[in-house]
C-alpha cells in the first residue's frame, strides 16, 4: 500500500468550470446543472503558443493553470504526469483527412501537436520546468492507471507530482468509435504523505493498493453518474466527491485485469 497526500485540485468539466464550484456541487451544497464546457479556455501560454496549440492541449493546460493560480506550488520543483484516453483525436482526424487528399496537405503545426506528449511539451516550455514528465494512455482505465503511476513516482522519488487527465469530444467518424459525450479535465497535486514536500497543506490523505473482485465505484446522483460515464477522465468523480464531502471511504477503479483501491481520509480542517 502506498500512502500519499492531495494538496490541490483543479478541474474543467460540464457545469463545473473550476474546483471551487465543483466542490459545492459534489458536496450537495449547490445543485448541479449540466452545461457544455466553455470553448474559450484560459491557459498560461503566451499568445503565440496559444494560437498554435489544439483545444485538447488547451483543455489539459487550462486545468493546470487553475491549480497553479490557486496554490503556492513551485512548478519547477514538481514532476508531471499527463493522462488521456486516446490523445488528441481532433488532430488525428485532421491529419488523416489531409493524407487522403491530393498533395497530402498536412499542417506542420498540426503534425507537431499530434504527438502524445504535446501537452507536456507546451507545459514545460511555458513554465520553464525541467523536471521529468510522463504521458500515458490506458483508454477507459486511464484514471486508475494515471493514479497508480503518480503513486509509484511520488513514493519512489519522494517528490511532488502534478497529475492531469484530459479528453475532448472527438469529431466524427471517430466519435462513433470512441463515444465521449463531454469534455473533461482534472489536475491533482500529489505529494508524499506526512512530509512537507510542498508548501500547500494536505487536503486529504490517500492510501492506494492493488485489489480484485470489488464493485467499481459509481455516483449516487443520476446527473453525476451520467457525467462519470460520458468521459473516461470523469471516472475521477467518485474520488473528488469523497474529498468534497470530506467522507472517509474507499474508491474502487478498474485498471485492465486488476483494480486499484483508493482509501481517502484525514481531511483538512475536519476533526478526527
Amino acid at each position: 500500500m502506498i500512502h500519499l497526500s492531495i494538496n490541490a485540485i483543479a478541474m474543467v468539466a460540464p457545469g463545473m468550470p473550476n474546483w471551487a464550484q465543483a466542490q459545492q456541487m459534489l458536496s450537495g451544497k449547490q445543485s448541479y446543472h449540466h452545461a457544455p464546457t466553455t470553448k474559450k479556455l484560459t491557459t498560461f501560454l503566451p499568445a503565440n503558443e496559444a494560437r498554435r496549440c489544439s483545444r485538447t492541449i488547451s483543455l489539459a493546460l487550462s486545468s493546470i493553470t487553475q491549480l497553479l493560480e490557486n496554490s503556492n506550488v513551485n512548478e519547477q520543483e514538481i514532476r508531471y504526469i499527463f493522462s488521456s484516453c486516446n490523445g488528441d483525436l481532433s488532430i488525428f482526424h485532421h491529419i488523416s483527412t489531409a493524407l487522403s487528399q491530393t498533395g497530402r496537405p498536412v499542417s506542420p503545426t498540426k503534425f507537431h501537436n499530434s504527438v502524445h506528449n504535446a501537452p507536456a511539451g507546451y507545459c514545460a516550455i511555458a513554465l520553464g520546468a525541467q523536471t521529468p514528465s510522463t504521458s500515458i494512455t490506458a483508454y477507459q482505465d486511464s484514471v486508475a492507471n494515471a493514479l497508480l503511476e503518480a503513486a509509484v513516482q511520488v513514493a519512489s522519488q519522494k517528490q511532488a507530482c502534478l497529475l492531469t487527465g484530459y479528453d475532448e469530444i472527438p469529431p466524427e467518424p471517430l466519435l462513433s468509435l470512441f463515444p465521449i459525450a463531454d469534455d473533461f479535465a482534472y489536475s491533482l497535486l500529489i505529494s508524499p504523505a506526512h512530509k512537507a514536500h510542498v508548501q500547500e497543506p494536505a487536503l486529504c490523505r490517500l492510501s492506494i493498493a492493488i485489489t480484485q473482485g470489488q464493485k467499481t465505484s459509481t455516483m449516487d446522483k443520476q446527473a453525476f453518474e451520467k457525467l462519470r460515464t460520458a468521459n473516461p477522465q470523469a471516472k475521477i468523480l467518485p474520488l473528488l466527491e469523497a474529498i468534497a464531502k470530506q467522507e472517509e471511504k474507499t474508491i474502487i477503479l478498474n485498471d485492465n485485469q486488476q483494480q486499484i483501491a483508493i482509501h481517502v481520509s484525514e481531511f483538512l480542517g475536519k476533526n478526527p
